[in-house]
């Protein structure tokens, strides 16, 4: 959790901070952070890697708030399913099978958000699961949570493991525990 957290939300932090002062003696610029979708509509099994990027969309919503009338314009990229090398990086392959958008449409949207100034922009644009997801967690999160666990369910037997190693006072990586009673 901390590694994912200096990864995805305090390197953004420290980044911007140092460019800030030069950002002001040039008379402005953009700062343009890249989330994640799964920061706005949280997936199955993705919670610290998506409470990371909420935490850098939420400050980087401050931090547009605290540079008004800079001349320094804050912008947030949320990708969503994006055709990289993370989906080889899981323990467990993903439960999405849907279409996989091209790297470039991520770097089409960071310039889009710089020429026209714009605050967010989700990748891909308009796209009807992605819609239909945020749609769902404003207005019916029992039935978009029901959805998502369909989706990309937790594999079979991880809870049974998870419970038989706290009862043997060891947590999922093998590290010995000490449970209070």
């Amino acid at each position: 959790a901390e590694a994912t957290l200096r990864t995805n939300f305090l390197a953004p932090l420290w980044t911007t901070t140092a460019a800030i002062p030069h950002l002001l003696r040039a008379g402005g610029g953009t700062i343009v952070n890249v989330s994640s979708f799964a920061s706005l509509v949280v997936p199955p099994r993705e919670g610290v890697y998506a409470a990371s990027k909420a935490a850098l969309n939420a400050w980087s919503e401050g931090l547009a708030h605290d540079l008004a009338g800079s001349g320094i314009h804050v912008a947030l990229v949320h990708p969503g399913p994006i055709d990289t090398e993370i989906w080889d990086k899981r323990q467990e392959p993903s439960g999405y099978t849907g279409k996989r958008w091209p790297a470039r449409d991520v770097a089409g949207a960071i310039v889009r958000a710089i020429e026209r100034g714009e605050r967010e922009v989700v990748v891909p644009r308009r796209n009807p699961g992605l819609v239909a997801a945020r749609w769902l967690g404003w207005f019916a999160p029992s039935l978009l949570r029901r959805a998502l666990r369909r989706l990309d369910p937790v594999p079979p037997g991880v809870f049974d493991a998870a419970r038989a190693g706290s009862l043997a006072g060891v947590d999922p990586n093998g590290e010995a525990v000490e449970c209070g009673s």
